[in-house]
This record gives structure tokens, C-alpha cells and sequence, in this order.
């Protein structure tokens, strides 16, 4: 069994069917179970929310529950991890100190699993090629309750890459440092054309044969149903007239199709 565990946030939700099919093709008939940890705004340590819907931090979901219950079961696993989307949490106030300390205790927990990690480091050449109406423009779009300047947001930004970039050498990780080309006027999303490119580029060190691959080759067949099925494991969803957020629940894997499962947290 190939365990593929993915934390993000919104790149990686806009990229989900990129990353679905490119784990298809490279592990054909092989079965797998892939996990995601991701969502619009994720925070890797403390609850976020967007519009009504609210996601606990990726350290408080149930995905370490499950990758510790499937590992008592379930024998010969072989599990490889990416982390990328690492910097929301700077423009919701926590410290590079404190975010790089969040993705250590993730990086410790799937390393207790012998987990082969790659990660990602935040887009800072693309954010420090935007002008400042530029970033307070996406910053009110993105994060209406930030107050960071873009100075003070690069000055954070550094110093989060350089603990990122420690973590990496102590925990024996490997570092991706993303292309500048890969953005365009929105200087922290992907653009569409290039998802592929760019998830094939960060998922080439885990995934055995892999081979270059464009979207007019990867296999997109299951992609109309996995739109209607994927729903995190836990989410509170906020209700008007003085109610109390309704809390939604998803039994996990959410998504079965032949040796494929997916799960959402």
C-alpha cells in the first residue's frame, strides 16, 4: 500500500485534480490511499475561516488519527509526504518562529512513520517582485483582517524560508523552492495553465517512475465524481439569526474507486 499525504491550503485545493491524476498515472494499478489536509486560507496551527465554512489547523485535524490507526492494520506501507502553502499564518499573526515550529511537530509526526517529506517553501521571489497596491489589493481580498505591510510581510517571509530551510538540513528533508514563473498577477496562487507543471515538479522526488507529463495526458476520468464527493472529515459551517455554528461531519476515506481511496481532513 503507498500512503500520499498532502498539507496545503488553497493552492493545493485549486490543484487537487491536478495532483489526484498525476498520482493515478505514476502509480497505475498499484493500490494507494491518498490523504489531504488542505482548504481555502488552512492554517497549520490554529482554526481559520473563510466565508461561512471554518477548518481546524492541520496539527488539530483527524489526519494523524487515521495515518496512526491504517499503520496498526495495515503492514509493508510505504509513505511519502509533501508540505507546501506554508505562510497564511504569518498574515493571521503568528511569528515565522511559531509557524516553523507548527511544520516541524507535522514533519515529526509522519517521520515517526519513516515518511519520505518534501517541502515547499513559500513564493517569496513572486511576492517580492509586486508593487504595494498590488499586495494590499490581494491582501484585503485574501485576508481582510491583516494589517502587515508588504515590508513587514518580506522581513517575515525571510526569515520563515531560513527556519524552513534549517528544518529541512536537521530532518533530512527535500527543500522545493518554488518557480517565479508559476505566478502571475496573483503572486501566491499558481496559475491555472501551469498547476500541472508545477505539482509534477513538486511531487517528482516522491513518486517512483515518474515521468514528465502535460494535461492533455493525464487521465482526468474520475474527476465529475470526486467534485461531488470530497468533503473534509470535520467542519463548522456558520448559520445566521444568533445560531451556533452547524458542525458537518464526513466519514473518511470519502472518495473509493478500484485501488484508490481518498481522505480529506
Amino acid at each position: 500500500m503507498q500512503r500520499i499525504v498532502l498539507l496545503g491550503a488553497s493552492n493545493l485545493s485549486l490543484g487537487f485534480e491536478s495532483v489526484v491524476s498525476l498520482c493515478q498515472l505514476q502509480l497505475e494499478k498499484k493500490p494507494r490511499h491518498i490523504y489531504f489536509a488542505m482548504g481555502h486560507g488552512r492554517s497549520y496551527g490554529n482554526w481559520s475561516r473563510l466565508f461561512s465554512r471554518k477548518l481546524p489547523g492541520i496539527l488539530q485535524c483527524g489526519l494523524w488519527d487515521a495515518l496512526n490507526e491504517l499503520k496498526e492494520v495495515e503492514e509493508n506501507l510505504r509513505t511519502v509526504a509533501l508540505l507546501t502553502d506554508i505562510g497564511n499564518d504569518l498574515l493571521y499573526g503568528a511569528t515565522p518562529r511559531e509557524l516553523s515550529t507548527w511544520v516541524r511537530r507535522c514533519v515529526e509526526q509522519l517521520q515517526e512513520q519513516h515518511t519520505k517529506i518534501v517541502l515547499a517553501l513559500p513564493p517569496i521571489r513572486s511576492i517580492e517582485s509586486i508593487s504595494a497596491w498590488r499586495f494590499v489589493f490581494f491582501r484585503t481580498l485574501f485576508f481582510p483582517k491583516a494589517t502587515k505591510n508588504l515590508s513587514q510581510l518580506l522581513n517575515e517571509v525571510t526569515e520563515l524560508n531560513s527556519l524552513l530551510e534549517d528544518l529541512a538540513k536537521t530532518h533530512s528533508l527535500i527543500l522545493k523552492e518554488p518557480h517565479n514563473d508559476w505566478y502571475g498577477f496573483d503572486p501566491i496562487h499558481i496559475r491555472r495553465r501551469l498547476r500541472t507543471t508545477a505539482w509534477h515538479n513538486l511531487l517528482n522526488p516522491l513518486l517512483p517512475d515518474s515521468r514528465q507529463s502535460d494535461s492533455k495526458t493525464i487521465p482526468m476520468t474520475i474527476s465529475s465524481r470526486l467534485k461531488k464527493t470530497i468533503r473534509p472529515e470535520y467542519a463548522t459551517y456558520r448559520q445566521h439569526f444568533g445560531k451556533a455554528d452547524r458542525e458537518v461531519r464526513v466519514t473518511q476515506p470519502c472518495y473509493e474507486y478500484e485501488n484508490l481511496k481518498i481522505s480529506v481532513f
